[in-house]
């Protein structure tokens, strides 16, 4: 990225780095522009879910054709641990890969346990310092 070392104080990375040829870059790149002590707040797909885009795509309801480089829930808090980041807070978001009005209180309850589930929730959403 074309910024200096330490240059702010927030990064926002929504849904990105699994879009990225390099995410390992990416995120090292996101350490490095981070002033020290300062706060990342990443989203990403968890591959636990991959399968669901498989069939999505041979099926033709997600006709996407970019890149899908997608983490475990483990391997991105390990690749962030290394980096240094200091996480804050690491969670699941979505219990599945649908949206059924009906079954909001079922995703309501499982979201009550966003971090015991989290390895195996759609998304994955962390907080973290350097």
């Amino acid at each position: 990225m074309p910024f200096k070392d330490n240059s702010f104080d927030y990064v926002v990375s929504s849904e990105v780095i699994e879009h990225v040829t390099d995410p390992d870059k990416a995120l090292k790149e996101l350490y490095r522009v981070l002033k020290p002590g300062g706060t990342l707040a990443l989203t990403t797909p968890n591959k636990f879910w991959y399968f669901s885009l498989k069939i999505a795509n041979a099926l033709n309801l997600r006709p996407y054709q970019g890149l899908e480089n997608w983490h475990w829930y483990g391997e991105l808090k390990n690749k962030l641990k290394k980096l240094g980041f200091k996480i804050q807070e690491m969670y699941g978001i979505h219990a599945f890969p649908f949206v059924a009005p009906r079954l909001n209180f079922v995703l309501d309850y499982l979201h009550q346990h966003r971090e015991t589930l989290a390895p195996i929730m759609v998304n994955i959403a962390v907080k973290c310092k350097k």
